[in-house]
């Protein structure tokens, strides 16, 4: 049980240093000279409590990147001495140091961490404590690896005679998803896991590559996100309940969406469904849809 309150704590560290972001985000009325006093105070005592959550957070990763947070909140502590306490300082500190998240790096996500492959980032391509909160948790949702880490509940095989497993700990709603999964639906390796109540994360080889979902209880509600991060044919995905449309210039999508209980299982199978494979390239006629090439 302790992997899976190593991964508990990760995520809720990762909710709690977004939260603390968003709290400190710059407020007209941190201007004048004694709101802005207090408005440092406040940005020394989060950088603090950052690295607390970040330090969780680097846990289930490896144990020597730590030196690497070390180092750059000793060098987010330094910038913010530099500021004083003059507002125009602090407002550029919270956007170049916390808050900001560059596009490029965003694509560059989206095309290294992805699951069943070597790819990744290195810590230092995130520039702001946002991009690195981002980029671990894209590494720990997109690593096969962690995943195994965690109890096995059941398990069965699918139409490719791959395995379809249920991992973490009792959650029915995960249970429900499981005993959903066709047997005769083709994929690669199918991982459900269940970090708590709230929480379930699904991650299938050969669906768009490492088709990754991750599902939030929030009251009656479910709040379904996902990430394809290869776009086999755009045809296929652009029919996906809450996607982001793609064309061919796109190399990976996201989608949103929510649902409800009665209807949760169901809609993941669709998606599980519906995001294409390989085979998926090639449709009727000899059309090519792989967008990594553009050929068609």
């Amino acid at each position: 049980m302790d992997q899976i309150k190593t991964f508990t704590t990760f995520f809720d560290s990762d909710v709690k240093i977004k939260n603390i972001l968003y709290e400190l985000s710059p407020k007209e009325t941190d201007k004048d000279s004694t709101s802005a006093f207090e408005y440092g105070e406040r940005l020394y005592k989060a950088l603090e409590d950052i690295e607390y959550y970040l330090e969780k957070m680097f846990a289930p990763l490896n144990s020597t990147k730590l030196a690497y947070l070390k180092e750059i909140m000793k060098v987010y502590h330094q910038k913010l001495l530099s500021c004083g306490y003059k507002y125009e300082n602090l407002q550029k500190f919270y956007q170049v140091c916390l808050s900001n998240i560059d596009k490029d790096f965003v694509n560059k996500i989206g095309n290294n961490c992805v699951g069943y492959t070597a790819h990744s980032l290195p810590l230092n391509a995130a520039t702001t404590v946002n991009e690195l909160v981002h980029l671990l948790h894209a590494q720990l949702i997109n690593n096969e690896y962690y995943y195994k880490k965690l109890p096995t509940l059941a398990s069965k095989k699918n139409g490719d005679d791959y395995d379809v497993t249920l991992r973490g700990v009792n959650n029915d709603d995960a249970k429900t998803i499981f005993n959903a999964i066709p047997t005769d639906i083709s994929a690669g390796d199918l991982d459900i896991v269940a970090l708590d109540d709230n929480r379930i994360f699904i991650m299938v080889r050969d669906r768009g590559h490492a088709l990754t979902i991750e599902i939030m209880k929030q009251k009656e509600k479910y709040e379904v996100s996902y990430f394809i991060p290869k776009i086999c044919n755009i045809i296929m995905v652009n029919k996906l309940k809450g996607v982001r449309k793609v064309d061919y210039d796109s190399q990976y999508t996201r989608g949103a969406f929510d649902t409800i209980k009665a209807e949760l299982a169901s809609e993941i199978v669709k998606i599980i469904d519906g995001v294409p494979m390989d085979d998926d390239m090639f449709i009727e006629g000899g059309i090519y849809y792989d967008t990594s090439t553009k050929n068609r």
